[in-house]
């Protein structure tokens, strides 16, 4: 045999092993081995490729896909396993069988375009499914979940070990009268989302009396023994949290979401919507009562992601520390956002967040604050994070064990930054402390104020700050922070693009016709 025939031996027996290499996955008919597939149920779903003659060594993807309504379970045969597609190898014939079962929904697949239909609640029980966690949803019906109670709660969907990382589209219906487990870790009709997305969710109940209101002795024992920790271990097998749509989002966006519903606990940090934010809020609101132990919010209990354009409009009530917007800025940001509602506490609370270690731009609380320990604030009860463009309208009341009280804050410690930012609600105490530390602006200040006002007349205070540096912080008559007057005299705002003058106090100019 010539050296040049040996040659194209060896280059067609190469290109031949690389044909192998680069298109293994090709049917050749005159393969060694056969692959035979089957379904079971045969309606259930099909497999590709469904058969083929393959030759010795070659390695082939074989994809189980579902009917609608069908879901795929297991391979039997030469091929075992969950997994999804999956490679099988030609060392013989081979014979692969997908078992799918049945969707407990009447309709769609639970892929993005084609979602599983939620239309009862059978079908939101059937969500927790381990075989569902990651799949879409739309609700179709408005959906009555009162068989919750004698269930002794809903237990949530998804838990940090298995989290819901799906997408779930209320579509505008109701979800009314869910009643809530309390004695797991998480709390809410989703337990743990990761990276999911929740849109367009109505939580409703048809009994609107009051969420349990837990019993507030107010004295020193209680200062000990509801103290809430300042920095949270939220890994700590005592960290429970709830809310009456999510307990704990981490990473998932929330959006245009609204609960009315109330929700309480003798063992969780509590919102009126979520329990601990690590993600996005948009867009929703709550305007159910809010009952904890400890860090409670009318919207979030505690906040270290974002939430933007949303409000709360409940009562927030907690042995410790509550907010009418959130329990705890934990880090995190809130924006163009506000509270509407009453608070009242044992230890710390202000009229939108108890605590702000994070950012608070250009937002809002109105109505009423007690406390019996600890400091409350207008807006916030203790800040060192940053207050920037807010304001409070909020009745601030302190009690006898209270030592700090402020329109706005009632202790900015020395990282706090309040900036832009101004207080006309009532600053007063239950009963007369000389002792007591109360500002138009802060009850004390350690940190910085920046161009800040308060009205002397409607919180009744001539001083900025109880205790601490009063720089930063202006003192005005309500006819000055009235109507056109308050652009003259509050110079340092932006009224071009953040503010804007009413024939009241300003507005900031998102709020709109509000």
């Amino acid at each position: 045999m010539t050296r040049l025939i040996k040659n194209l031996i060896s280059v067609t027996i190469l290109a031949s092993a690389a044909g192998i290499v680069l298109f293994g996955c090709s049917t050749d008919s005159s393969g060694d081995y056969r692959l035979t597939t089957n379904s079971v149920p045969e309606e259930g779903g099909m497999v590709t490729p469904s058969s083929g003659k393959y030759d010795h060594g070659i390695r082939l993807e074989i994809t189980a896909v579902p009917a609608e309504g069908y879901f795929f379970e297991r391979w039997e045969g030469d091929v075992s396993g969950d997994e999804n597609p999956v490679t099988i190898t030609f060392l013989g014939n081979r014979r692969a069988t997908a078992v799918f079962e049945a969707a407990p929904f009447s309709a769609g697949n639970g892929s993005l375009g084609n979602p599983y239909t939620i239309s009862n609640f059978d079908d939101l029980m059937a969500i927790s499914g381990e075989n569902y966690l990651d799949k879409h949803f739309i609700q179709v019906n408005d959906i009555d979940a009162s068989g919750s109670k004698d269930m002794g709660g809903f237990a949530p969907i998804g838990t940090k070990e298995t989290p819901f990382t799906g997408t779930y589209d209320g579509n505008g219906y109701q979800i009314t009268d869910l009643a809530y487990y309390e004695f797991g870790r998480l709390m809410g009709l989703f337990g743990y989302i990761q990276q999911a997305e929740i849109r367009n969710v109505t939580l409703a109940s048809t009994h609107q009396e009051e969420s349990e209101i837990l019993a507030m002795e107010f004295s020193k024992m209680d200062y000990q023994s509801t103290s809430d920790p300042f920095y949270l271990d939220i890994d700590s097998e005592n960290f429970r949290t709830g809310g009456t749509l999510v307990g704990f989002n981490d990473g998932g966006v929330i959006q245009n979401c609204r609960s009315y519903a109330p929700i309480g606990s003798r063992r969780h940090y509590l919102g009126g919507l979520v329990g601990y934010n690590e993600g996005e809020v948009s867009d929703s609101y709550a305007a159910g009562n809010a009952t904890g132990l400890s860090y409670t919010g009318g919207l979030v209990a505690v906040n270290a992601g974002l939430i933007q354009n949303s409000h709360a409009t409940g009562f927030s009530s907690s042995l410790g520390s509550a907010g009418g917007l959130v329990g705890v800025n934990y880090g995190g940001q809130i924006i163009n956002s506000y509270a509407k509602g009453d608070v009242d506490t044992n230890f710390r609370n202000g009229g939108l967040a108890a605590v702000n270690t994070g950012l608070i731009r250009a937002s809002y609380a109105s109505g009423s604050t007690n406390v019996g320990i600890g400091p409350t604030g207008g807006l916030v009860g203790h800040n060192e994070g940053e207050i920037r463009d807010s304001y409070s309208l909020v009745s601030v009341t302190r009690y006898e064990y209270s030592d700090t009280a402020g329109g706005l804050v009632g202790v900015n410690n020395e990282n706090g930054v309040i900036v832009n930012s101004y207080a006309a609600g009532r600053v007063a105490s239950y009963e007369e402390d000389e002792d007591a530390e109360m500002g138009g602006v802060s009850g004390k200040n350690e940190g910085t104020i920046t161009a800040s006002y308060w009205d002397t007349e409607a919180t009744g205070q001539n001083q900025s700050v109880g205790d601490g540096n009063p720089v930063g912080a202006t003192g005005l008559t309500t006819q000055q922070m009235n109507g056109p007057a308050a652009q003259a005299n509050m110079p340092e705002f932006d009224w071009q693009t953040v503010w804007g003058t009413t024939d009241g106090y300003p507005v900031l100019r998102w709020q709109g016709d509000q």
